[in-house]
């Protein structure tokens, strides 16, 4: 009953059967097990000790107790429970597994590989060991990835872009990517455009709760207007509690006309926060709010030719702003395959100050709802599908969406990343059309 996700008639069982046999310790270790699963953890450590009262060195219970520790972000205690699993025991394999899987999620990959050879020292056909081996190996070795995709939206946009990314950790807690792209634009009645983007970026995890990323990036542009400009990003991500993400943001990008042609002294301050919170297993809640300032000047004037010099009349500051916010409920129906259903709000409010052109549509309001399908199988394949209603509220019409992903990795080798969407729409938001990309990705 447990296993096919009736928790509270299994949990009725198990407690009749305690009530007559109280001291059916292997009873009461998979019943502790259960209260784990259903979130009870006060519960089930209840269990777990009333097993060790009557067998301290209980291996289950000790494993037990590492679980429901890890599971609330106290890694130092699930260690000490795992090391005193293995004292005293011939079987080691268990808690050695806990344990490499303990420091993968702690971002120790080295140490975690060092575990997972050690399992499959005493059983080299333990699963779970070879993938934690792949998983942890592919982690702590530098990436070369091959990208491009392509991009049509619904006013006939299309880009194109190429390129190649390397990635690698400095130790545990910094990784270092590089990455180049190629972009291609084309437009109706417009020539076709092009850039160059460069970028490096840091990405770090400070202590158990906090990450982050900082990256710049030099933009080149085909573009006769502006020739290179700059782009810088920063986020943070908090989790003061294991059920609950924070996240804050921060950049300033160039201004682009039509995504392709930049204008000089014109940028965007961007600045955004979010959450994200578990409520329970199966359903969580995603809030997010981004700000976005345009900042730019001209000048209006005439060239003479006499003193060959440009002569200004006057000189105009731009300043305009645009609010997104969105809220998001997703709920997990299923967990093999991975069956999800997602209700969003989403408002886009933007106010011109000036007369600089701007693609996005004012007082947008968008609800969406989705069905999101995740499979996967034997571990190393993983897909994907989601499909979308889109209406949108201020023009009253309705749209639709699908969209698709492959990932294949081999042996921890070779990755593939493959995806594909579509989106049709009555109005002109940016990336909403017909979209692909693919990846491959190489452990060096």
């Amino acid at each position: 009953l447990a296993y096919q996700g009736k928790y509270d008639e299994a949990r009725s069982h198990f407690e009749q059967i305690l009530d007559k046999h109280p001291q059916a310790l292997n009873v009461r270790l998979v019943y502790a097990d259960l209260l784990s699963w259903m979130s009870l953890y006060q519960e089930s450590t209840k269990q777990y000790d009333m097993i060790l009262e009557t067998d301290p060195y209980n291996q289950g219970a000790l494993i037990g107790l590492g679980h429901l520790k890890s599971m609330q972000g106290d890694f130092g205690s699930a260690e000490v429970y795992y090391n005193s699993a293995l004292s005293g025991h011939q079987n080691v394999e268990g808690p050695l597994l806990e344990i490499g899987n303990l420091k993968l999620w702690q971002r120790q990959w080295g140490k975690a590989v060092g575990y997972y050879k050690k399992v499959l020292g005493i059983n080299h056909k333990n699963r779970l060991a070879q993938r934690g081996l792949e998983d942890a190996s592919w982690l702590s070795s530098p990436i070369i990835t091959f990208l491009s995709g392509y991009f049509e939206d619904t006013r006939a946009y299309k880009r194109y872009w190429a390129g190649g990314q390397i990635e690698d950790n400095n130790g545990d807690n910094v990784v270092v990517r590089i990455t180049y792209l190629n972009w291609s634009f084309s437009e109706p009645e417009s020539p076709p455009l092009s850039r160059n983007d460069l970028s490096i970026a840091l990405l770090y995890h400070i202590g158990r709760s906090l990450e982050g990323s900082s990256s710049l990036s030099a933009l080149a542009f085909s573009s006769q207007d502006v020739s290179l400009s700059v782009r810088w990003a920063s986020s943070l991500m908090a989790t003061p509690v294991r059920s609950l993400r924070l996240y804050f943001s921060y950049g300033r990008e160039p201004y682009m006309e039509n995504l392709a042609v930049t204008r000089a002294n014109y940028f965007f301050d961007i600045g955004g926060v979010g959450l994200d919170w578990e409520l329970r297993k199966w359903l969580s809640t995603q809030l997010s709010y981004n700000k976005s300032w345009l900042n730019g000047k001209y000048s209006l004037g005439y060239y003479d030719p006499g003193i060959k010099n440009w002569i200004t009349l006057s000189t105009y500051q731009d300043r305009s702003i645009k609010n997104e916010a969105s809220v998001q409920i997703s709920g997990r129906i299923l967990s093999n395959p991975e069956i999800c259903l997602k209700d969003k709000y989403l408002t886009t409010d933007y106010r011109a100050i000036g007369d600089v052109p701007y693609w996005t549509p004012s007082n947008l309001q968008q609800h969406i709802t989705a069905i999101d399908i995740v499979k996967t199988i034997h571990s190393r394949l993983k897909l994907g599908v989601e499909c979308r209603s889109i209406y949108t509220q201020n023009v009253k019409e309705l749209g639709f969406g699908i969209s698709g992903t492959f990932l294949y990795r081999l042996k921890g080798i070779l990755q593939t990343d493959l995806s594909i969407s579509y989106d049709k729409v009555h109005v002109n938001v940016p990336w909403e059309g017909l979209g692909g990309s693919i990846a491959f990705s190489l452990r060096l």
